[in-house]
């Protein structure tokens, strides 16, 4: 029970550092994330392409960390990290570049 508390709580928090991270890097001169989006924006089923993409890097990476044996801690920043990626690059609010 613990080593699910510990992956929650550190997922949330990874996944909040990860977002204001990459929304400052788009908002940047380097507009990391702007080619990304302009691609995303034209896709018709948006929600639904991103819920895939999602799931397929969730279950990949669940995949490789039980082979690889990681801990909560390392589970959850990563996990943090390929959420936050997944939503800044579905996010058309301010598509840039």
């Amino acid at each position: 029970m613990t080593d699910y508390l510990i992956l929650l709580i550190t997922m949330l928090v990874s996944m909040i550092l990860f977002k204001v991270l990459f929304q400052g890097l788009n908002r940047s001169s380097l507009h990391l994330f702007g080619p990304l989006q302009k691609r995303t924006k034209r896709i018709k089923n948006k929600k639904r392409v991103q819920n895939i993409i999602f799931y397929i890097l969730i279950i990949g990476f669940l995949m490789i960390s039980n082979a690889v044996d990681l801990n909560s801690l390392a589970s959850g920043i990563i996990m943090g990290f390929l959420i936050s990626l997944n939503e800044i690059i579905f996010n058309d609010d301010k598509v840039t570049s």
